[in-house]
């Protein structure tokens, strides 16, 4: 959760947990600007869940294996546990509705804007296809 806190006499934002009040409880992180405190309160739930990705061993022909609980989902390139890591990241945003939702409201306006028209252009096009394949 986001509230409105003040920290030191400035005005700014608290991350809370859901029970937590601002008045009476420490905050998770707290910020001058609301979008930070948005985009730490979509991200605190990933960071307490095991890695979803990790690479596995030394590279082979085909790069860097790349494991999800032990399985292969795909190749890196280069060694890149950042890369790991932001998939980790990723992944537990799209799973939650409640996080994902948090990261767009730390968007500005145009950028949800922008977000709407690339979503509808990707729907119609994925609409089409469908009915371009009827016979």
């Amino acid at each position: 959760m986001v509230a409105e806190c003040e920290r030191l006499g400035q005005p700014g934002f608290a991350v809370l947990r859901e029970w937590e009040d601002p008045a009476r409880d420490a905050p998770r992180a707290w910020f001058r600007e609301r979008e930070l405190a948005l985009v730490t309160a979509a991200l605190l739930p990933a960071i307490g869940k095991d890695e979803w990705f990790h690479l596995a061993g030394a590279a082979d022909a085909a790069g860097f294996r790349l494991e999800q609980r032990g399985e292969l989902v795909g190749y890196l390139g280069i060694h890149d546990d950042r890369l790991a890591g932001a998939l980790h990241l990723a992944e537990c945003l799209v799973r939650s509705p409640d996080a994902l939702a948090k990261l767009l409201l730390a968007a500005s306006p145009v950028a949800i804007a922008l977000i709407g028209r690339i979503l509808a252009r990707r729907f119609d096009a994925a609409r089409d296809g469908r009915q371009a394949q009827r016979p």
